[in-house]
């Protein structure tokens, strides 16, 4: 069997009310009327053969001993219940016995959803501070061993310059590679001195 519509023309089938075994569907019948009747979930049938879908639908209700929605006697049954129109076997909500508990649902939120809320926010930013974490430990080797570097050269400069100062041993630069080796010092404590 296939899918029936109330309406095909040279378009194309519209409004499909069976499933694929042929049989109506309820739930189809109702989303074809509510889009010949001012829409269904946004959807509303402007084509061809608009009328003749309608009393197509309005038959296929009789035949299946509903009421079509919106007819005086579901809105009345409606009334009396105090649930929401519906069609032939699907749930629907009985408001009167929402009303009848002692208490009311509240709007606010409860105990476990304020725990459960307050977890999730102390959980959500411990990724950003273990890797904040990781780069603090990074700098730190790096910066100790930038240290360690440049107090090693200055040590070393010192100890050329006192050489050189009191001719120790007989130890003698020129000039130029002094200078050198001073200028160094300046250049090194700068890098160390530099961010990240």
């Amino acid at each position: 069997m296939a899918v029936k519509h109330p309406v095909s023309d040279k378009s194309g089938d519209h409004l499909p009310y069976t499933g694929d075994d042929g049989k109506p569907d309820h739930r189809l019948m109702g989303a074809a009327w509510a889009a010949l009747h001012g829409g269904y979930r946004g959807n509303k049938y402007e084509g061809p053969n608009k009328a003749e879908a309608i009393s197509k639908l309005t038959a296929l209700y009789k035949s299946e001993g509903m009421d079509t929605p919106g007819s005086s006697s579901e809105r009345a049954k409606c009334r009396r219940t105090g649930s929401s129109p519906s069609v032939k076997g699907t749930p629907t909500v009985d408001r009167s016995v929402m009303s009848a508990g002692k208490n009311p649902p509240s709007n606010d939120p409860d105990d476990r959803f304020q725990e459960e809320k307050r977890e999730l926010e102390l959980k959500a930013p411990r990724p950003q501070v273990e890797g904040a974490k990781r780069d603090i430990t990074s700098k730190k080797k790096s910066g100790k061993g930038s240290f360690t570097l440049v107090a090693i050269w200055i040590f070393l400069v010192f100890v050329i310059l006192l050489l050189q100062g009191f001719g120790i041993a007989g130890f003698k630069l020129s000039d130029t590679v002094l200078l050198a080796a001073i200028g160094s010092i300046t250049v090194c404590a700068s890098r160390a001195d530099e961010p990240g």
